[in-house]
């Protein structure tokens, strides 16, 4: 889970620094 919610609506390109902002847990996790 990073941002598919937002994904969509960031084009893309703010996907990546939203979800990192939005989602810092889910995208912690997963690395761990």
């Amino acid at each position: 889970g990073f941002g598919h919610q937002e994904a969509p609506q960031a084009d893309g390109e703010e996907e990546a620094p939203q979800a990192a902002q939005e989602d810092p847990r889910p995208a912690t996790q997963q690395e761990v």
